[in-house]
């Protein structure tokens, strides 16, 4: 992320990066020699795609390189080298020598000519980020566990799924008109889910939502009402009935049936209906 000049060989100085897992790496190299260097890693990741405060601090007294990570101390080690008077450039971003350039977002950079103590590093990490971007809800779907996608019944759930352009707390979510807590199990503070599973209360009529939501910084996003693809789903909680059910013949006289004639069973239903089985019994 960050080199600081370059040793008596043309190699760099001393510096901060990150690799392929997230972990920082703080190298200082020899003096002298482009071959010797000391470097240290931390064990902890920090590509979670969050802002993080990162402070070096080269004791060239002490001989020393600590890094801290908003206020903690990741790294503390050795070096038994000290700076030379050649240091020159600072290279943000890419590393002096190689075409290798850091892939993410730098806020802000301060160089300090001492070497900080801790009380300088915590008021170094008072700082205050300008946040002006508003956060939307590109993906939205609404899905249904019945075996008919756009339709639903007491007893099936109803699932919204959102996924948030940044990290925000919890958003408030009304879903088929009942205020539902989504949860957010990747931890991530963008991708989230609200479930609610219908029950005889629920209004019978197409599925309703509406998300509500703001950033940490009180950014506040429009209200998400429709989904981004799939169809409309629709509650049926009302069992249907039938009325006008009667049975009848093909015989002359309707109220009976001899041998080879038909049987009629006549009703109409409140909805449009599946018949799965039929049985007449004499």
């Amino acid at each position: 992320m960050v080199q600081i000049g370059k040793n008596l060989s043309g190699k760099f100085g001393f510096g901060v990066n990150i690799n392929n897992s997230g972990k920082i790496r703080a190298v200082m190299s020899n003096h002298n020699h482009d071959s010797s260097y000391y470097q240290s890693t931390s064990s902890q990741s920090f590509n979670d795609d969050k802002w993080h405060h990162l402070v070096m601090v080269q004791n060239g007294r002490e001989r020393n390189l600590t890094v801290l990570v908003d206020k903690i101390k990741i790294l503390d080690f050795e070096t038994s080298t000290q700076l030379h008077s050649a240091l020159d450039k600072a290279f943000v971003g890419r590393a002096p020598y190689l075409n290798r350039y850091y892939k993410g977002k730098i806020d802000e950079v301060k160089i300090w000519n001492v070497a900080l103590d801790s009380s300088q590093v915590l008021m170094s990490s008072s700082l205050v980020r300008l946040d002006t971007n508003i956060p939307t809800i590109p993906s939205v779907t609404l899905s249904s566990s019945n075996n008919s996608q756009n339709l639903a019944k007491p007893g099936d759930n109803l699932t919204l799924d959102f996924t948030v352009s940044e990290d925000i707390p919890q958003p408030t979510v009304n879903l088929a008109g009942h205020a539902v807590i989504p949860s957010n199990s990747s931890g991530d503070g963008k991708t989230w889910q609200a479930v609610y599973r219908v029950d005889n209360t629920t209004l019978n009529e197409n599925v309703s939502f509406n998300i509500g939501f703001s950033d940490a910084s009180g950014n506040v996003g429009d209200n998400v009402t429709t989904v981004t693809s799939g169809t409309p789903i629709f509650v049926d909680t009302e069992p249907p009935f039938l009325s006008q059910v009667k049975i009848r013949s093909n015989n002359d006289n309707s109220t009976l049936a001899k041998a080879q004639e038909m049987i009629f069973l006549e009703f109409e239903s409140s909805e449009k209906i599946k018949i799965t089985k039929k049985i007449l019994t004499t």
